[in-house]
């Protein structure tokens, strides 16, 4: 990003508070003497390393123009390299005149005349080095002012209003702003943020990028990430992965994620349309669920297992494997022969050449048949 110096005269602060929040929106922090030279800074230096930078942003008014410490700094940036193509002036209504009819910048030769004559009758009452400083900058601005008023209309100049109205857009070209690099850039700080565990900084960082570019539909998915994982926040999380669904609707992985949310902190009747919308975009997603929710039964999590086959199921319905699966887990752990069966029928409904679903249905329904015949010797026998 380019350094930008903001040169203005107190008495414009409110508008420089404007300039500075607004070029901030579009990445650039600008150079001010209020906050980047610090309490007892060498002003001399400072003004130096001001003369450095990319551009300076003038902000002139007539309270600039007639300001002592104002014009002092204009003229040590117009003596800095290429001042005409790096000075970006913003003229404030009062001034846009001066700029306009030579005539109107008589009052100025003359404010500065005077003030040069007052300030050398002063240096010649009182013959010290403070006042001869004083006399020689004055009388310095006064003998470059033809300089000064010269450089700034051979340039265009534009009134703050119409420069703010149409968004700076003038400005920013001649500045080289570039929306997608500035995009990339917070999209970076706010993902490095995340990856270091310096999850409020991410969270501020992605809620400010959206803000700016509100169509970002891997901000909200990756803000919906953090607000479901790390702040326990399902309704904001629901919400940023709704939009990056709507923004982006063929991004499998963003249905499931808002699946996911919906069965974990919801109802999983809530997540049957954006499971299904996942397997239609992802095909695999399907295959994966099963996988996940296989190796979850191994660990022995079982109501997530559950769970997984559910999604799997809800991705596909029409998988022989995701059936036989989850019909072995209700067998095997929830004891639920009734279902497990049905499960196993449907799989190999679905491909009848399914060997494993076989075995397992003659499995159990010789296991049913036995626990069948020793349930009737018992009623008999009691």
């Amino acid at each position: 990003m380019p350094v930008i110096f903001l040169s203005y005269s107190s008495v414009d602060t409110a508008t420089a508070d404007v300039l500075d929040n607004d070029f901030f929106q579009y990445g650039y922090n600008l150079m001010r003497d209020t906050r980047d030279a610090p309490y007892r800074a060498d002003l001399a230096a400072f003004m130096r390393e001001a003369g450095k930078a990319d551009y300076v942003m003038m902000l002139l008014s007539h309270d600039y123009l007639v300001s002592p410490y104002c014009m002092e700094e204009a003229l040590e940036l117009l003596d800095t390299q290429r001042f005409g193509q790096r000075v970006l002036p913003v003229v404030l209504g009062n001034a846009m005149k001066v700029f306009d009819h030579a005539g109107e910048r008589k009052p100025y030769y003359d404010l500065w005349r005077d003030n040069a004559e007052k300030a050398r009758l002063l240096e010649q009452g009182h013959s010290n080095e403070d006042f001869r400083r004083n006399a020689n900058k004055i009388a310095r601005i006064y003998f470059r002012l033809d300089d000064f008023f010269l450089k700034l209309t051979n340039i265009v100049v534009r009134p703050f209003d119409a420069l703010k109205k149409e968004n700076y857009s003038s400005l920013l070209n001649i500045i080289g702003y570039n929306p997608r690099e500035y995009h990339q850039s917070l999209f970076d700080q706010a993902f490095q943020a995340n990856e270091r565990r310096q999850y409020a900084e991410a969270r501020t960082t992605y809620e400010y990028l959206l803000s700016r570019f509100p169509n970002d539909s891997s901000s909200h998915y990756n803000l919906a990430l953090l607000l479901e994982d790390q702040y326990r926040d399902w309704q904001g999380a629901k919400r940023h992965y709704e939009t990056s669904i709507s923004l982006a609707p063929a991004t499998g992985h963003y249905h499931e994620a808002l699946a996911g949310l919906l069965t974990t902190h919801f109802h999983v009747s809530l997540a049957g349309k954006p499971l299904g919308r996942t397997f239609r975009f992802n095909p695999k997603a399907c295959e994966d669920k099963i996988d996940e929710a296989d190796g979850l039964a191994k660990l022995l999590a079982y109501d997530f297992a559950k769970r997984g086959y559910e999604q799997a199921l809800s991705f596909n319905p029409g998988n022989a494997r995701a059936y036989n699966n989850f019909a072995v887990l209700l067998h095997n752990h929830y004891k639920d022969r009734r279902k497990a069966m049905e499960y196993y029928e449907t799989a190999l409904r679905l491909d009848p050449d399914f060997k494993l679903a076989r075995t397992n249905l003659t499995r159990l329904a010789m296991n049913t048949s036995r626990q069948n015949w020793w349930e009737d010797i018992l009623r008999r026998f009691s």
